[in-house]
């Protein structure tokens, strides 16, 4: 009886860890799971746009577990608009940023203002009856 206590405590510890570890212990006469199916039971680590992430899947047939890689997400680019420059006031080239990080992948850059492009307005001379006008000077 001395002798059989520590065996079956022993087959005990042997059959818990095999249980907590996902696995069931097998027969003699049956062949070690294929994993024909695994499902993806919780995400260790979320992917980022530049970043894989990590999830943990499980064996429908014999519940082992195992930790798969997921690929980076990739940047989801959005347009920012620019705007044209005016006389005075300066402007923007489109530039792109990522919806889900925010990261800028194609800054804006400011354009110069364009300043004013003079045109002469002839004037003309006066007359008896109408009064006349200098050249004058306005933007296109």
């Amino acid at each position: 009886m001395k002798k059989l206590i520590p065996f079956l405590l022993c087959c005990l510890l042997t059959a818990g860890f095999a249980a907590s570890a996902g696995a069931r212990p097998l027969p003699a006469d049956e062949e070690p799971c294929t994993h024909p199916v695994w499902a993806r039971t919780a995400v260790l680590v979320e992917p980022t746009c530049t970043e894989e992430g990590l999830e943990e899947e499980t064996c429908v047939q014999c519940g082992e577990k195992r930790q798969t890689p997921v690929g980076p997400l990739g940047h989801l680019e959005k347009t920012l608009e620019g705007k044209e420059p005016t006389c005075t006031e300066t402007g923007l080239t489109d530039g792109v940023v990522c919806e889900r990080c925010e990261q800028v992948l194609t800054a804006q850059e400011t354009l110069s203002a364009l300043g004013h492009q003079e045109k002469t307005v002839p004037g003309k001379e006066p007359t008896c009856t109408e009064t006349g006008l200098t050249d004058g000077v306005v933007c296109e």
